[in-house]
């Protein structure tokens, strides 16, 4: 996995180290005095983007991609995250459909009709109950959380794909492998999943950002509060909606049927999933079933989302409100060996410097005695 999804603007990099003191994973160095990422550590939550007050840090676009697809007639079909309905005032998911067509893609169509057969395979897990342990595996950053410094649990994770892995599959067994399936939702990590990672790849060939789709609409002039509203093309995935927020899977395969003698837990951020997978690491954790998303609350919170103060709690309430809690019946089209997915350690094992090769590494950046030599978090 050598691609890139965040980049780092030098010329803007104000050496704050921010990032560096805020990367919970330690994936951010310096070099010759500018931030960079240590992709063998990164778990591509996006978190530095976030919090960079210089802007140096940036999303790998597949914006001109997916314009270039359209542009020469490709057939693309989008795979809308569920939280897009936090993106309009009024609460009229059809408009964002409308605004879709009219950017020129083919079909539009719900990640959550992905997610129902998701959560058919949960289902089946947790009835056979074999596993002493399942950690869900809907958020590939948690699933790189733990290929890379907790690999001794990857037997833990659910050999389950992700409700986009599986509906770009499904789209494109339906339609044909030659069409184009463009995820749009609020994660980072997820064009690593679709486009780098060995066991995933090949089932959407390009991933934008909300952020990315709202600068998109205003470039073409298109008010999502003046579109007409349109309907989605998948049937009613009800209940599975909710995957993109905090107890959203637990809350679907309760729904749905599961029998299991596991007990629910639900933790969200990179520093309660930490935790919990410490926990589990050291053996305190037995029976249990969690849904893990690193995100606090849930996708509706992802660092491609519109931050505006209150967005994630107006989006959640729209979600909420327009889904059914109901079940959703499924045509037996997809096997368990379409929606199956395996795991590889990916451990990088780092060699402690000694006392000398750190004061050579505190000189590089001003730190020559204990006066200047302040512990500054990172």
């Amino acid at each position: 996995m050598s691609m890139n999804v965040i980049n780092f603007q030098d010329a803007n990099c104000a050496h704050c180290y921010k990032c560096l003191r805020n990367c919970d994973v330690k994936a951010i160095r310096i070099k010759n005095g500018q931030a960079q990422i240590v992709r063998d550590l990164c778990i591509y939550c996006g978190h530095c983007m976030e919090i960079c007050p210089q802007k140096a840090k940036t999303f790998d676009s597949d914006l001109d991609y997916v314009k270039h697809m359209l542009k020469h007639g490709e057939k693309l079909v989008v795979s809308l995250d569920s939280s897009y309905s936090g993106l309009i005032q009024s609460n009229c998911p059809g408009k964002v459909v409308d605004a879709l067509y009219q950017l020129g893609f083919s079909d539009v169509r719900e990640t959550a009709e992905g997610a129902a057969y998701v959560t058919r395979e949960y289902v089946r897990i947790l009835n056979e109950g074999k596993m002493e342990n399942i950690i869900t595996t809907q958020c590939p950053s948690i699933v790189y959380l733990v290929e890379k410094h907790y690999p001794m649990l990857i037997p833990c994770l659910a050999p389950v794909v992700s409700p986009m892995i599986a509906h770009g599959r499904l789209i494109k067994k339906e339609m044909g492998q030659h069409t184009k399936v463009v995820y749009i939702g609020p994660c980072v990590a997820k064009k690593m999943e679709a486009e780098a990672d060995r066991a995933t790849m090949g089932a959407v060939d390009a991933v934008i950002e909300f952020n990315e789709l709202e600068k998109w609409l205003e470039e073409e002039g298109i008010d999502l509060n003046k579109c007409e509203e349109r309907a989605f093309s998948n049937p009613d995935p009800k209940i599975n909606r909710l995957y993109t927020i905090s107890t959203g899977l637990l809350r679907a395969v309760d729904a749905c049927g599961a029998k299991s003698k596991y007990t629910y837990m639900t933790v969200s951020t990179i520093q309660g999933c930490r935790e919990l997978l410490h926990s589990m690491k050291r053996g305190y954790l037995h029976g249990v079933f969690v849904e893990l998303k690193l995100c606090s609350g849930g996708c509706v919170n992802g660092p491609g989302m519109n931050k505006r103060r209150g967005f994630r709690f107006k989006a959640l309430m729209n979600i909420e409100n327009s889904t059914s809690m109901e079940p959703c019946p499924l045509p037996d089209d997809m096997d368990e060996k379409e929606l199956t997915r395996s795991y590889t350690p990916k451990q990088v094992v780092e060699k402690m410097p000694s006392e000398e090769e750190i004061r050579a590494i505190l000189k590089t950046i001003g730190k020559s005695n204990s006066d200047t030599e302040f512990n500054f978090g990172a």
